[in-house]
């Protein structure tokens, strides 16, 4: 009833009644290479996105979000930085925590991934796919 108030049954009755010309605008709409190269790059980034761990994400996304908060209160204005304003800077915790998270995730982006890349390997080469046939192949009671 309210897909019909709606009129989304309208709808699908003229696609589906013109099926063949939408079929034959879908097929060359698709059949353009940006479309193709977009459709690839939509699902490498699909599978991309069921690689990230969210649960250790969420704290670097609210210190984001924190830093975001402080820049948007932040008053430009012409003073400078020195170098001594630097070296100061660094005794104040929280700046040294956050300089000593940015040199881990600097250490983290420089370590060698391309054994987990899926875009350049066969799937079978891949680590992530090989941690996972290992795990089918280990009995459940002998899991850690």
């Amino acid at each position: 009833g309210h897909m019909h108030d709606r009129g989304v049954l309208s709808l699908l009755n003229g696609l589906f009644g013109q099926g063949d010309k939408v079929l034959n605008v879908l097929v060359k709409a698709v059949d353009k290479p940006e479309a193709t190269n977009t459709i690839k790059n939509l699902l490498l980034m699909v599978g991309t996105l069921g690689t990230i761990n969210v649960q250790q994400l969420e704290p670097l996304l609210l210190k984001l979000n924190s830093g975001v908060a402080r820049v948007a209160e932040y008053k430009d204005t012409d003073e400078k930085t020195s170098y001594l304003d630097l070296v100061k800077a660094l005794k104040d915790p929280e700046v040294n925590r956050a300089v000593t998270l940015l040199i881990t995730f600097l250490k983290g982006m420089g370590e060698d991934t391309s054994d987990m890349e899926r875009n350049t390997q066969l799937p079978e080469d891949q680590k992530m796919h090989k941690m996972e046939k290992n795990e089918r192949d280990v009995p459940p009671n002998k899991r850690e």
